[in-house]
């Protein structure tokens, strides 16, 4: 399945109402039930595709959580949505977001790194 479509319907998207417009795609049942079908074991090239394509909007639709809101390097903080509609959107596609009690490098992701000063004398 191609997300992509989705992808530029959110990045052209002008209002401030993104969830409405999420909610209403019409393809989002269809999009369901193909990532519920999806056997990891056995996946296609075009499959990839998709898959990558869709991690690319769940990307954007967090932008916004970032803490610093500017994680892309633009001044645009991403998509006008809240953390329930985003936890909605993704339950509407058969995802399921995890929150960790304990930390795991796995669950987690760097988004500041920093080089420390040598002096050698």
């Amino acid at each position: 399945m191609d997300f992509r479509p989705l992808f530029e319907k959110i990045m052209d998207y002008e209002g401030n109402a993104i969830f409405d417009e999420l909610k209403n795609y019409e393809e989002l049942t269809d999009a369901k039930k193909y990532l519920l079908s999806l056997d990891i074991f056995n996946t296609s090239l075009e499959d990839h595709y998709g898959l990558y394509s869709l991690s690319r909007i769940l990307d954007i639709l967090t932008l916004r959580f970032q803490p610093d809101k500017n994680a892309d390097g633009s001044t645009w903080l991403g998509s006008d949505i809240s953390l329930k509609e985003f936890m909605e959107f993704a339950k509407s596609l058969g995802l399921k977001a995890d929150f960790p009690k304990y930390y795991h490098p796995f669950n987690c992701e760097i988004f500041e790194a920093g080089q420390e000063k040598i002096i050698l004398k």
